[in-house]
């Protein structure tokens, strides 16, 4: 694994591995003020009394990759 040091990086931002995210808090507003997570195993199972809460301003979600638009010949072999 190569890892590569970026400006956030060099701000003081942390890198941080086997974390699932459990829900997100707000205020009346509907914005996000917080973000709880919890750390997980090697098989994503929630370990016990690693439960933490982070500061947010901004979520971003990454959705990933779902496959290409399926129009046309791509619907027939599909």
């Amino acid at each position: 694994m190569q890892l590569r040091s970026e400006g956030a990086h060099e701000e003081g931002g942390n890198r941080d591995w086997s974390v699932s995210t459990v829900q997100f808090t707000g205020d009346s507003a509907g914005n996000v003020k917080q973000l709880h997570a919890v750390r997980v195993d090697s098989k994503l199972q929630p370990v016990p009394g690693t439960e933490f809460t982070l500061e947010a301003d901004l979520v971003l979600l990454a959705m990933g990759f779902l496959g290409p638009v399926r129009n046309g010949l791509l619907d027939h072999w599909a």
